[in-house]
């Protein structure tokens, strides 16, 4: 009698013997798929094991299923809540559970945040209990959101809210896309700005473009006094007018006033003056002839 007692229990040690069954060395190129075999034999499963393996694996917690992907927008500068709630069905109704929800910021790489644990402890990484602010009173009813204060251009990316249910086993995430856009005041001083630039440029340009027409002006009256200077205008010997008072003076005023064109012509003073005397004569005696 004291034997059939003692094999069940030497059968039931038999079943949990966990055997080391193999050992394999696999070699593999970087940035390659890789196969790792894991297979036993059937004499390993029992009749009656098959049926206790299969509602284990139906019953594990550890889904790890996406339960809400949101898009989230704010302005920089500002306060947003990144929400995260989970049903009661995930949470089950044993308030003491060993159940935590884990946020984490997901870019280039993974940083985690802050850890909320479903009684309401929260537990930070690095300095980040700064900027973000957690409501660990509604935890409990599987609310685990969190405030992002005064956000900046490296806080926008994708955010992931893991629960877990013990340790390294998640039943669910979320995730968060947050993103900036551009306020109604952030436009309109980006249109001052434009507007003020063009307008200061249309100015620079009317400025110039004064300051060239004054330079030109100032260079042709220049340019016209010492062409004056330098060149006196000609008068045609055909101008001159003679008078019967002091024809001899006419000539001499003349003669000095007009040099250079006299010159030219090859005359001297005393042919001005002989000049201006015959012609005097020659008026004098036109009444004499007509009488």
């Amino acid at each position: 009698m004291w034997l059939l007692l003692l094999l069940p229990c030497v059968r039931a040690d038999s079943r949990c013997k966990s055997d080391l069954i193999s050992s394999i060395n696999i070699t593999a190129k970087l940035q390659s798929d890789i196969l790792l075999p894991c297979n036993f034999e059937l004499t390993l499963f029992k009749s009656d094991m098959t049926a206790d393996i299969a509602s284990v694996w139906r019953e594990s917690p550890c889904k790890s299923e996406l339960v809400l992907s949101l898009n989230v927008t704010t302005a920089l500068q500002s306060d947003v809540l990144l929400p995260c709630n989970f049903s009661p069905g995930l949470i089950g109704l044993n308030t003491t559970a060993d159940i935590a929800a884990v946020w984490s910021h997901r870019n280039m790489t993974v940083n985690n945040l802050v850890e909320i644990t479903l009684q309401g402890q929260t537990m930070y990484w690095k300095n980040y209990n700064r900027q973000i602010k957690t409501f660990s009173s509604v935890s409990a009813s599987g609310n685990f959101s969190i405030l992002l204060r005064n956000v900046t251009q490296s806080d926008e990316g994708l955010y992931q809210c893991d629960l877990f249910n013990g340790t390294g086993c998640r039943i669910a995430y979320q995730e968060m896309h947050l993103r900036f856009d551009d306020s109604p005041a952030d436009g309109f001083l980006t249109w001052l700005v434009t507007a003020g630039a063009l307008g200061g440029g249309v100015v620079l340009l009317v400025f110039l473009i004064t300051i060239y027409i004054c330079a030109k002006r100032s260079t042709n009256s220049s340019n016209e006094s010492v062409s004056r200077e330098l060149y006196p205008p000609e008068v045609p010997h055909d101008a001159v007018e003679y008078t019967l008072e002091n024809p001899i003076y006419d000539a001499a005023v003349q003669s000095e006033t007009h040099s250079s064109f006299r010159a030219e012509k090859g005359n001297s003073a005393e042919t001005a003056v002989y000049t201006a005397v015959k012609k005097v004569k020659r008026k004098e005696r036109k009444p004499e002839e007509v009488q």
